[in-house]
């Protein structure tokens, strides 16, 4: 495992946690990532609204338990509850639908992976093997999941969690339908993973993690067979796009946060909506 910088080598006002729970993460102040890609791209409003009502998708407990799976592997069977209860008259697993397998869900302490996801993880495990980058996540000295937190000249406390670092490197699993080139790259603009890559970038440097020319890398990997995977780096010019929506985003927080108001509004007039270009009729040249 690589060695962290200690607290007496660390800028002030920055602070590394290893191995924080995530509810501990979530619990301690500072504005996150996903703070400022809600910002981007909803209303200050929708952004907060979702921020005090985050939803425990089944997309996130997949991804979860695939970061545990590959970046963890020794903890994984004693995070995760597999399968359920079988039908003593069928042989088979209850569906998670049913009433006995709610009932016996109740009862469990532990996150639950169903066979089925269960199989979805150790498929897209497997594929991370089988690539002959992936697989370094893995397979080299590296830190995971990584707390991160440190404040800005203006006071503002901020926070990250990171995948993996490596030397010179930062990894972020995503799963996703569309791991190709022009798949994933819609995936970027759409959820703004470019804002997120830059946000981990600056608190990994400022917490002297990471230094000039750390390469941010995504590990896209799709969730259906046959798991198809790439790598990205996210290229300099994607990330200082990131950075400057970053820092538009919190002037938005900080403004409201002043102002005590969070607009739900995309625009406070009227907005002309005019005919995209693929809807227009074609024409001879």
């Amino acid at each position: 495992m690589m060695p962290s910088p200690s607290q007496a080598e660390r800028p002030a006002g920055t602070e590394i946690v290893p191995r924080l729970s995530y509810a501990d993460y979530v619990a301690r102040p500072g504005v996150r990532a996903s703070d400022l890609m809600a910002i981007d791209r909803s209303t200050p409003g929708g952004a907060e609204y979702h921020r005090t009502h985050a939803a425990d998708t089944a997309a996130m407990r997949l991804g979860s338990a695939l970061h545990c799976m590959v970046l963890e592997p020794d903890r994984f069977a004693s995070e995760y509850t597999l399968g359920g209860p079988v039908n003593a008259n069928t042989g088979q697993p209850y569906g998670s639908e049913t009433k006995a397998f709610k009932e016996w869900s109740l009862a469990q302490t532990k996150p639950i992976l169903t066979r089925d996801e269960h199989r979805i993880i150790v498929g897209m495990a497997e594929s991370i093997a089988a690539h002959p980058v992936a697989r370094t996540i893995r397979d080299t000295p590296r830190q995971t999941e990584l707390s991160i937190f440190w404040t800005l000249d203006d006071g503002t406390k901020c926070k990250a969690r990171i995948d993996c670092l490596q030397d010179g490197t930062i990894w972020d699993v995503k799963t996703c339908r569309d791991a190709g080139y022009r798949g994933f790259e819609r995936s970027v603009a759409e959820y703004r993973y470019h804002m997120q890559a830059a946000w981990y970038l600056d608190g990994a440097g400022r917490a002297g993690l990471a230094q000039r020319g750390c390469r941010f890398l995504w590990l896209a990997v799709e969730n259906a067979p046959p798991y198809q995977l790439c790598v990205y780096q996210c290229a300099s010019d994607l990330l200082q796009i990131g950075h400057d929506a970053n820092e538009r985003a919190l002037e938005t927080l900080a403004k409201c946060d002043r102002e005590k108001t969070w607009p739900t509004a995309y625009a406070q007039e009227v907005v002309m909506m005019a005919a995209p270009g693929w809807m227009m009729p074609n024409r001879p040249g």
